[in-house]
């Protein structure tokens, strides 16, 4: 799909080839778990200002709007993650920021952009001669501010008068931009730096895309794990036990939950994981993915009973939300049952599933760099809320979507939050 718009164009998941395999490897390193351990304190910071709104709310009514609160917990993580600028969108509904966001890639947008979209996959050189932007107003005003940032951190590192490491994703990726500098000319191979465009381009597809995706995801498992309140609690009785045994290995005696609560103890929660990946499966938000062949191949079965063949620039569409709710795949596919995803029962013949077929947010190497970030901001946010909270159904519930691209986003949903 071509633009003709330097931003647009420079997304990651817009270019191809040399300049993909470019861009990959330099932004691919900032979403390690090494480099995602400096931006965890947002992440805490971020939940416990949620619960401070989420109690405000229930103290004069249980029947709490969730797309608002989650919304407000995932644009605030993700604004500042990506940019380094903190807000409180529950207070600051009107924030220049969060509107220009809702505008690229939010509910927001409108029939035109989606028209436009469409011009471009089809007829790219259309675009060019007709002169149209796909919101050019909301893309330069967060062009702007990455700019600011940009800007500010390459004149520190040229004059090498960083006062810390980097801690938002601008940050970040010249960081890495920069130790990979170094790899390459100590072995003499030659260097291509980031430009300012094709940064830009990345930071509004990482502040954009990850924000519906993020909070879907969160308000899925919500919804679930409302809709089945002996799942919720057998959920809540794991988290409470898991936190007790990481506060008994730990030689402080710390007991705090923020500090317990890690991306290396995630693992820890084992009937957690299982409910947010049976979440993941149950409502997939991905509904499916493309990818364009280089060269014609065949593909075919292990027994090579199976086979078709792939020419040179065919498209292939995988359907993931089927894939989801095939039988063949899942056994009671549209039942919630964390229980399939426990590792006692994924050897189990008689339980066990289609690996293959769980692809929550796509595969392979053009899989979405961000999904680590978005799995872990996910899931710290879900089990904080659920050690905190009883959520469930209301007369007033009610899950409605809409499409966005390949994505089906839940509109507002109420659910009812007491204390626990």
């Amino acid at each position: 799909m071509m633009t003709y718009d330097p931003i647009w164009d420079n997304f990651l998941f817009v270019v191809n080839d040399e300049d993909w395999k470019r861009l990959r490897a330099i932004i691919s390193p900032t979403f390690s778990t090494g480099k995602l351990r400096k931006v965890k304190y947002y992440i805490d910071e971020n939940i416990q200002l949620m619960s401070k709104h989420l109690d405000e709310k229930i103290a004069n009514d249980p029947a709490v709007n969730m797309k608002q609160i989650v919304g407000g917990f995932t644009m605030d993580t993700i604004i500042q993650i990506s940019m380094g600028i903190k807000i409180d969108s529950i207070q600051d509904p009107n924030n220049l920021i969060i509107q220009n966001a809702k505008k690229l890639f939010g509910q927001d947008i409108s029939f035109q952009d989606l028209t436009t979209f469409a011009l471009a996959s089809a007829f790219p050189n259309l675009m060019e001669w007709m002169g149209r932007k796909i919101q050019p107003d909301a893309l330069n005003f967060l062009a702007n501010i990455s700019k600011d940032i940009i800007k500010k951190k390459r004149e520190e590192m040229k004059t090498k008068q960083q006062s810390q490491k980097g801690s938002n994703f601008i940050e970040l990726v010249l960081e890495v931009e920069e130790e990979q500098k170094r790899i390459l000319e100590q072995s003499g191979k030659p260097f291509k730096h980031i430009n300012n465009d094709e940064l830009i381009a990345q930071c509004v597809t990482f502040f954009t895309a990850g924000f519906d995706t993020t909070s879907s995801a969160i308000l899925y498992a919500t919804y679930l794990l409302a809709s089945n309140p002996d799942k919720q609690e057998k959920l809540y009785e794991s988290i409470i036990e898991t936190l007790k045994k990481l506060a008994k290995e730990r030689d402080d005696g710390c007991d705090n939950p923020y500090e317990l609560i890690t991306f290396e103890s995630l693992n820890n929660f084992e009937y957690f994981n299982a409910a947010f990946n049976e979440s993941m499966r149950s409502l997939t938000i991905v509904t499916f993915i493309e990818r364009m062949a280089t060269e014609d191949v065949r593909l075919e079965t292990s027994d090579k009973k199976t086979w078709f063949d792939v020419k040179k620039g065919d498209i292939i569409r995988i359907p993931i939300i089927d894939l989801h709710n095939d039988p063949d795949n899942f056994y009671d596919p549209q039942k919630f049952i964390p229980e399939r995803f426990l590792a006692e029962n994924m050897s189990n013949p008689e339980k066990r599933f289609n690996k293959s077929a769980f692809l929550p947010f796509g595969s392979g190497p053009r899989k979405c760099v961000a999904t680590n970030l978005a799995f872990i901001e996910a899931k710290i946010m879900l089990i904080h809320l659920f050690r905190l909270y009883r959520i469930s159904l209301h007369s007033k519930t009610k899950l409605d979507f809409f499409v966005n691209f390949d994505s089906l986003i839940p509109r507002d949903i109420v659910m009812q939050v007491e204390k626990r």
